[in-house]
């Protein structure tokens, strides 16, 4: 076994689990479904799940198909972790807001309401 057997069964492995539907869904099903997407043949993805640890090669062309598909795979898990981060973020600045607005109207309440106290205890004793 080489490097490159090694390699493109860990990248198979990884769009496979990508591929896999859940509990109702069978692991060969969705190997099968990451050959289809990466663009190698059912039959070698097959070989490279089944015989890994036999093979003395892999292909140069399945190797850089799954390359490619191991690439775009973590690329959009990349992406799709930033728009949770920017997602989190901006309801963390949301929160922090009502916060901070919730606080600045009620401390406006009440200074309103010393004004009007120390307004009503300065006016002239015929006007209250």
């Amino acid at each position: 076994m080489t490097t490159a057997v090694a390699h493109s069964r860990r990248m198979l492995v990884a769009l496979t689990e990508a591929q896999h539907r859940g509990p109702t869904d069978t692991w060969t099903a969705a190997r099968d479904r990451a050959a289809k997407a990466a663009g190698i043949e059912r039959s070698y993805a097959a070989r490279i799940w089944n015989r890994w640890q036999d093979m003395k090669d892999v292909s140069g062309e399945a190797l850089t198909r799954l390359s490619v598909a191991y690439v775009a795979l973590c690329e959009a898990n990349e992406a799709r972790e930033r728009r949770q981060i920017a997602e989190g973020e901006r309801i963390a600045l949301e929160k922090a807001h009502e916060i901070a607005s919730a606080t600045t109207h009620s401390s406006g309440r009440e200074r309103l309401g010393s004004q009007a106290a120390s307004a009503a205890a300065a006016a002239p004793a015929s006007l209250r």
